[in-house]
């Protein structure tokens, strides 16, 4: 999808906060405006940004539109076996094409196909965790057809940036865990959120995966794997999708997150956070 044809783009720009933006960053560096709300970005780090490329407006937003790919885009991985190839009788040792096909069609059959593990691959968030965590999470992103950038932007939100598997809600629902885990979630996944919080970190990202397969192959962008954890309806749906209306208890909970004050938030407003943790996790946690 080119953000810069995007309703979103027309709406970020002509909004009061971009105004607000105009005035910190001057005429010269107007026109980042609109990438730097999509992305969600404070004002502390853009001025790093800008610092990091000497105030130069076509490197800013080469950097900027960087990151947006990182946002919109998951990288290809590629297949492996997760059984050991079957031999030639002639060459002990080595597989031979035919029996290497067939080990792959038999893993496919049986659901089994599991992405091939580059412990070097960075990721937004990477130097937060062990190397067990970040391969499983690469493994579990390539089952979910999902960039692990998106999954462990997302964590990071749920968990306050600790990825702390026994992480509490703050506001004192039964939320628990890497994506707060609610007790009925929990239930419906055959464990509880007192058994989920004793778990390591690993173990419960077992559990993550489970929660999230039956959105496989439907979760497009950061956007969808949030909208799995906050509102799973708003999964699939364009950015326009509007999540609530003014004049209900959701809309006065989360009015501040009405772009513009149009008196409703859409999937697109309701992700920007997590955005702006995925753009944090990429540009200073990665690893």
């Amino acid at each position: 999808m080119n953000w810069y044809k995007t309703s979103q783009f027309q709406q970020y720009a002509l909004s009061k906060e971009a105004l607000n933006w105009k005035a910190i960053l001057g005429p010269s560096l107007a026109f980042l405006i609109p990438l730097i709300m999509y992305l969600g970005l404070q004002p502390n780090e853009v001025q790093t940004i800008v610092q990091q490329n000497n105030n130069d407006p076509v490197a800013i937003k080469r950097q900027l539109d960087q990151m947006v790919q990182t946002v919109q885009n998951k990288p290809k991985l590629v297949p492996t076996l997760t059984q050991p190839s079957k031999t030639s009788p002639n060459q002990p040792g080595l597989a031979t094409k035919q029996n290497v096909e067939q080990s792959e069609e038999d893993e496919a059959s049986n659901g089994k196909m599991h992405q091939k593990v580059d412990k070097n691959h960075k990721i937004a968030w990477g130097d937060e965790v062990s190397p067990e965590f970040k391969a499983k999470v690469i493994e579990i992103s390539g089952e979910l057809d999902i960039s692990p950038d998106w999954l462990m932007a997302c964590m990071a939100f749920e968990t306050g940036r600790t990825f702390d598997p026994a992480v509490r809600n703050m506001a004192g629902s039964s939320g628990t865990g890497l994506i707060q885990f609610m007790s009925q979630t929990a239930n419906n996944l055959g464990t509880t959120t007192r058994q989920l919080s004793r778990m390591t970190d690993v173990q419960q990202l077992d559990y993550v995966r489970d929660y999230l397969a039956p959105y496989a192959g439907k979760m497009k962008g950061l956007e969808d794997v949030y909208m799995a954890i906050l509102y799973p309806a708003a999964v699939g749906k364009p950015w326009k999708y509007v999540l609530f209306r003014k004049g209900t208890l959701a809309y006065t909970q989360n009015r501040g997150l009405d772009t513009g004050g149009k008196g409703y938030i859409t999937k697109f407003d309701a992700s920007r956070k997590i955005r702006s943790i995925l753009s944090e996790g990429y540009s200073r946690h990665r690893g």
